[in-house]
């Protein structure tokens, strides 16, 4: 990942509207109210652009925490 875990905390929270210092890996998504199919939608925009990455369809949906999602980019930078 070319950014730190922060820096993804941060654009994260900011996609989500939720406040960076109440975001961290084991954040449960279904908890954040911006984690709908329009966050999502813009998550997978924001790891497009960023990363590259752009997983099948419904995979993010399967993303359980934030760690899941960070987790995700990792295993398509690796492939």
């Amino acid at each position: 990942m070319n950014m730190s875990e922060q820096q993804f905390l941060e654009k994260l929270g900011e996609i989500l509207e939720v406040e960076t210092f109440k975001l961290v890996p084991d954040t449960p998504l279904e908890s954040i109210s911006g984690w709908d199919s329009i966050g999502q939608i813009t998550t997978l925009g924001f790891l497009d652009e960023t990363f590259s990455v752009q997983p099948p369809t419904g995979y993010l949906a399967t993303c359980r925490t934030v760690a899941d999602v960070m987790a995700l980019v990792r295993e398509y930078l690796s492939l």
